[in-house]
């Protein structure tokens, strides 16, 4: 059996999509919310003490500003009742941080995505890990990107065919 790859899909003449594929674009149950370029998903935040704040360089935006403006953040100082304010800009993703927003909203969400969609515990995705392992599992996937870009395909094939961790606890003990 072949180890399951990424197809770019292809609008040309007598093109199929080969066997053992499902495609995962952006109309179906796997597609990546975050938009290249939307104003709806497609935007980051960043600051001077951004990494200070939040351990991390950048964070999803929300639907709250728009590219260009700035955006700061007033967040509670921890054992204290005073607000720290946090300087934040706010900027376009890449592909590459979109496809990552895409992986973290499956595994780890983001300060600023757990504010964007609290109901949802910063989730934007219709699927878990779990589902994508059951339907996608020794699959092909394909998408419109360019197979040289980042796409959110590969964050889909690296979980549907990596097995579950399952954590055992005997006694108080996680094995």
């Amino acid at each position: 059996m072949s180890t399951p790859t990424r197809v770019q899909r292809q609008r040309t003449k007598g093109w199929r999509m080969p066997e053992n594929t499902v495609y995962v674009g952006r109309p179906t149950l796997f597609g990546n919310p975050f938009g290249y370029r939307q104003d709806i998903g497609g935007l980051v935040h960043f600051g001077p003490k951004h990494h200070e704040r939040f351990g991390r360089d950048w964070d999803h935006e929300g639907r709250i500003s728009r590219a260009g403006n700035r955006h700061d953040m007033f967040l509670p100082i921890a054992g204290s009742d005073r607000l720290d304010q946090v300087e934040t800009y706010v900027r376009w993703a890449t592909r590459a941080e979109l496809v990552e927003l895409f992986r973290l909203t499956l595994t780890d969400p983001t300060p600023g995505m757990r504010m964007a969609y609290p109901s949802r515990g910063g989730r934007f995705l219709k699927v878990t890990p779990d589902e994508i392992r059951t339907h996608l599992a020794g699959k092909n996937l394909a998408c419109w990107c360019p197979l040289d870009q980042p796409c959110h395909a590969d964050v889909l094939l690296e979980i549907a065919n990596t097995p579950a961790v399952i954590t055992v606890e005997l006694a108080g003990v996680s094995r």
